[in-house]
């Protein structure tokens, strides 16, 4: 497993990724900006996403994540 963590550019909040090289997938913890976040899990697998808690820096791109 592979941790990396992103600083959104609109809150300055973080979103983390977990990211396993053995089954391309991935996992997004406290999601925030989803341009960015598309970029960074591109060749991946999406498996799920954690919120760690429901503040808006986390959520504000959730709806928009769920479409993909």
């Amino acid at each position: 497993m592979i941790l990396k963590r992103q600083i959104n550019s609109f809150f300055h909040s973080n979103t983390y990724f977990l990211f396993s090289e053995e089954e391309l997938t991935a996992w997004i913890i406290d999601p925030g900006d989803v341009k960015n976040i598309l970029q960074t899990i591109a060749g991946y697998r999406l498996e799920g996403v954690l919120l760690t808690h429901t503040h808006f820096d986390h959520i504000y791109g959730l709806n928009e994540l769920m479409e993909v």
